[in-house]
């Protein structure tokens, strides 16, 4: 039977959604899920980690998410060690953080488990030298918060995952892999979206920027998304426009426009089939 882990099993206190596993060295350990992300960064040895029935092979110096609902083990492992920093990705400090100019992040925590089938591993981060030893640094102060658990220690400990995955964040943005130089380029392309949705979208300019053709970006984007670039695009702005219906004191045709949509009967229509009740209907609610 898959066991399916929680975070509550590794937290040192209850309610509080950071952990982190040291095995030295890793133990045989049947196939899991869980519901939570977990950064893995090998520190020793060579492996092979399958998810999904599918085999990637590992060795010091790798380093990867694992985001929740994906079945994983590691087998054929060969004297292999490595740290475990499991937390919640719904995390405020986390989903709070401007990323705008870190397409490093949104590659190694979002685009990369998502792309990893297509890429067959090969853009996942590799770490050496002093960006190794400064992760390494970053994840022993992190358990030791944790274990010592001392008034204010949460603060810390949030603290340092966020440090910790920017200074990951920026190692991979200095990635000159093929594979990871082509999933920051759809990130930063991403970012352009998050940043100008109510703008025209020009995506054969995006697709320029990104050094690709029109039709070669809109391949790489929907490998990377999983979406069209422009049906992302729709998605970010319905968000957008459904948070000023919410918050706001703005009409059905104000928020549209303020979202992005030039035709508010268009708006409308969007709304309703991806939101599943009208506009007019939700801003009452």
């Amino acid at each position: 039977m898959l066991t399916n882990l929680t975070i509550d099993n590794f937290v040192p206190v209850k309610d509080f959604s950071i952990a982190v596993a040291r095995r030295d060295p890793q133990p045989e350990f049947p196939r899991h899920t869980h519901e939570f992300s977990e950064l893995v960064i090998i520190t020793k040895g060579h492996g092979t980690h399958v998810v999904d029935d599918r085999e990637f092979p590992v060795s010091v110096g790798d380093v990867f998410v694992i985001t929740g609902g994906h079945e994983h083990e590691f087998v054929n492992m060969e004297q292999l060690s490595l740290v475990n920093v499991m937390f919640n990705p719904a995390n405020p400090a986390l989903t709070g953080l401007d990323t705008g100019d870190l397409p490093g992040f949104r590659s190694l925590c979002l685009l990369e488990p998502r792309h990893r089938k297509n890429h067959k591993f090969e853009s996942r981060l590799r770490l050496s030298g002093r960006d190794l030893e400064k992760t390494e640094r970053l994840v022993a102060e992190l358990e030791q918060e944790l274990l010592a658990t001392q008034p204010g220690f949460k603060a810390i400990a949030t603290a340092l995952l966020v440090e910790l995955l920017i200074h990951l964040s920026r190692c991979y943005g200095r990635s000159t892999n093929p594979e990871a130089v082509a999933l920051l380029r759809i990130a930063n392309a991403i970012n352009h979206l998050e940043r100008h949705y109510a703008e025209p979208a020009d995506f054969k300019s995006l697709a320029r920027t990104a050094g690709m053709s029109p039709r070669s970006f809109q391949r790489a984007f929907r490998q990377a998304a999983g979406t069209s670039a422009r049906h992302y695009l729709i998605m970010i702005r319905l968000k957008h426009a459904a948070e000023l219906l919410k918050y706001h004191d703005y009409s059905v045709s104000e928020s549209a426009y303020q979202a992005g949509f030039a035709d508010s009967n268009y708006f409308s229509r969007l709304f309703k089939k991806y939101m599943r009740i009208s506009p007019k209907h939700f801003r009452k609610k």
